[in-house]
């Protein structure tokens, strides 16, 4: 008898609008001067139009698509750094925030796994927790065993979304 899987991440006509300005402004002044004179224009640019998205527990998914396509948007609404401006995100579980949203970096004169645990530990896990799910979901993964230089070398061919996406997120069920 098949088991029956259950939600993990449920999103229901999620969108996400930007008001952009429709001109570059060059200084905090020349806002203001602007704002108190009513001539702030801007344009509205959506990241995400009406996305349906259903994730169960276990599945393994992935996020692909062009620059500017809403993939680091799409993270930060299923992580609840960011709401969206209409729809609805419900989440069955605990979802790591993306290390990048919490201006957590990846030190160079640490290891991978170092710098894995050090974000581990700015996200609120323990160490034994980090250590199981390393052990468990990272065993084959040589790259945390690179010297800091080769580490630092791939992470300056990345921009720092990629950087920040090259951990995988930890899931830990609650």
């Amino acid at each position: 008898m098949p088991t029956e899987s259950k939600p993990a991440i449920i999103l229901e006509n999620v969108s996400v609008r930007y008001r952009l300005p429709s001109e570059r402004i060059g200084t905090l002044k020349e806002y203001a001067i602007r704002l108190l004179q009513r001539r702030l224009k801007h344009r509205e640019f959506w990241a995400i139009k009406d996305l349906d998205l259903n994730i169960q527990q276990g599945e393994v998914f992935g996020i692909v698509g062009d620059n500017g396509a809403g993939k680091s948007t799409l993270l930060k609404v299923i992580s609840k750094v960011l709401r969206p401006t209409t729809g609805r995100v419900r989440i069955y579980g605990k979802i790591a925030p993306p290390l990048l949203e919490l201006g957590a970096g990846f030190h160079p004169e640490l290891s991978g796994r170092e710098n894995v645990f050090l974000n581990g530990a700015l996200l609120g896990y323990s160490h034994d927790e980090m250590n199981q799910v390393l052990m468990k979901s990272l065993n084959s993964r040589n790259w945390l065993n690179l010297s800091t230089r080769q580490f630092a070398l791939i992470l300056r061919a990345c921009t720092p979304g990629s950087a920040s996406r090259l951990l995988p997120r930890i899931n830990l069920k609650s």
